[in-house]
């Protein structure tokens, strides 16, 4: 039979042991951590997430990568858009020069080509110079001068960007050749040189340029 004594003595050495061993789990030399999985995320006990530098630095970096992306993005938006202005000088341009074998002259009436197109008056012109050529007209997003006959800037037909980014530059087919045209660099900048354009002359208020 256990006196007192003894059994006093082994109940605090079995507490003793207990507070032991969870001091070693959380402090002592042998310690391990509670949540071991977290030091897998970068983030420790004691800080508990990012500091304020680092965040900062994750929003400069990715305001630098959007800075350098954003133009180039445009830009290769604006050159897929620029299809849908060529596929609408190949079709009129057909239509113009079906017109002048049958009567000696291109027109600047969109209702006497053989063409199925709706074409209202646009409200923004680009405020360009078009003397001597047909009012422009618009079909989607694109501006249509039909019969542009002036030195140096002769064409059946003239597609002008009314909206975008880079709006107001021209596309057209001089002697069957692809050009891009631009009067108001304000707005296109240097648009026609990102289609590989190569400056081939200042007609008038105009640049043009001759396209690959």
């Amino acid at each position: 039979m256990q006196t007192k004594k003894e059994s006093n003595k082994m109940y605090t050495h079995h507490s003793s042991s207990r507070s032991v061993s969870m001091r070693d789990i959380v402090v002592g030399e042998h310690s391990a951590p509670l949540y071991p999985a977290y030091q897998h995320c970068g983030v420790t006990n004691g800080a508990g997430g990012f500091t304020l530098i680092e965040l900062l630095v994750v929003v400069l970096i990715i305001g630098v990568l959007a800075a350098v992306a954003l133009p180039q993005y445009q830009v290769a938006v604006e050159k897929a858009r620029t299809a849908e202005g060529w596929a609408l000088v190949k079709a009129l341009t057909q239509a113009q020069e079906a017109y002048k074998l049958a009567n000696g002259n291109y027109t600047r009436d969109f209702d006497e080509l053989a063409l199925d197109i709706t074409a209202t008056t646009p409200s923004n012109t680009c405020a360009l110079n078009f003397n001597y050529s047909s009012p422009m007209r618009q079909v989607g997003d694109w501006g249509i001068i039909l019969d542009r006959n002036v030195s140096d800037f002769i064409s059946p037909v003239v597609a002008v960007r009314l909206d975008g980014k880079f709006k107001c530059y021209a596309l057209y087919l001089e002697e069957g050749k692809p050009f891009c045209a631009t009067e108001n660099e304000e707005h296109t900048g240097d648009f026609c040189k990102k289609l590989g354009g190569v400056l081939a002359g200042t007609p008038g208020t105009w640049r043009k340029y001759k396209l690959p």
